[in-house]
């Protein structure tokens, strides 16, 4: 009986001096990797906060973030032309655009409420039916245009019964003042900014639920194959960006102001509008078929028909991350 404690002392005490061993060692460092990220918009908050904050510097990457205007050629588009791996875009611009070999990886930002419309009271707007008649302005194509269609409908109306505009959307605030048209839909902070101009005589017409406003990332299928680990590692700096913008909403607050050149007050509006969390839900894939129906309906995509979009989602990295933020029904399942 002595020995066989005296053997089994002899196996931890080797199995200590092993471990010992071996993390006395030094560990070979992670090799660190470049990554480009076209984006656009604080709907990519969690991009920024997770490169302010050294969240994607931790897993190893070297990330160099590429900003583009609205109006101009959009993130999306850049990723197509080699400006960047990895880009933030809206369901909206994957519906319009109709581009191949590329893949959903996951959503960082979703709004049940992004898109608002305002208008004038001194033209005898108080409420939705009153649009009836009268001129609305809006952007040529973007989600607004496919929430004006909804919003009608709502309301018993369609666009016969009013007369559209279209401009662009920095011109809709200083127009709407100016008495150029009457109303315009759109999203934060645009919203906020004309609300100011109006005071007393502006009027805002929300309809939470009404749509889904997705912003997801995607890269090419070959990046997708070719890279899986610096996918995790994206991955993981958002999820720790997403912890702390719950933890600390003021401070996000303040780093997003800063990044977007946008006042704090229109950043907690857009923030009140949007979930910022990493996921791959449902809804990502009943807002892709419902507004690729419209946008074949209304001319507004080169489709002809509504695609199988499980196709155009990859969820394996995201599912073995954080697997229970997967709720899109895919093969997998």
């Amino acid at each position: 009986m002595q020995n066989k404690y005296l053997i089994l002392s002899g196996i931890i005490l080797a199995a200590i001096l092993t471990a010992a061993y071996y993390f006395s060692q030094e560990q070979p460092e992670m090799i660190r990797e470049n990554v480009t990220i076209c984006y656009y918009t604080a709907l990519s908050g969690l991009i920024t906060i997770a490169n302010e904050q050294g969240f994607f510097s931790q897993q190893g990457l070297d990330v160099t973030l590429k900003k583009y205007p609205i109006g101009a050629k959009t993130a999306f588009e850049s990723m197509f032309e080699g400006e960047c791996s990895i880009s933030t875009v809206s369901e909206t611009t994957i519906v319009s655009k109709d581009m191949k070999d590329f893949s959903i990886f996951t959503t960082i930002g979703t709004s049940f409420n992004n898109t608002k419309i305002i208008a004038r009271k001194d033209r005898g707007i108080r409420e939705p039916a009153d649009l009836r008649g009268k001129r609305i302005a809006i952007r040529k194509s973007g989600s607004s245009n496919y929430f004006l269609h909804v919003f009608l409908v709502k309301n018993g109306m369609s666009e016969n019964d009013i007369t559209i505009l279209f401009k662009n959307t920095e011109e809709l605030p200083e127009g709407l003042v100016k008495g150029d048209f009457d109303a315009f839909p759109t999203a934060e902070p645009y919203i906020s900014r004309t609300k100011k101009l109006l005071g007393d005589n502006g009027v805002v017409f929300a309809e939470p639920g009404l749509i889904i406003t997705t912003f997801n990332l995607v890269a090419m299928n070959s990046f997708i194959k070719n890279q899986p680990l610096v996918i995790d590692r994206i991955l993981l700096g958002l999820i720790q960006a997403e912890e702390y913008v719950k933890k600390y909403p003021d401070e996000t607050i303040k780093t997003l102001s800063k990044q977007y050149g946008i006042e704090g007050s229109e950043i907690s509006a857009i923030l009140n509008d949007t979930n910022l969390e990493v996921s791959l839900n449902q809804d990502l894939l009943l807002a892709l078929e419902d507004e690729t129906r419209w946008a074949i309906n209304n001319n507004q995509t080169n489709r002809t028909s509504v695609p199988n979009y499980l196709d155009l989602i990859s969820p394996d990295n995201l599912e073995k991350i954080k697997p229970n933020s997967v709720t899109v029904i895919h093969k997998g399942n």
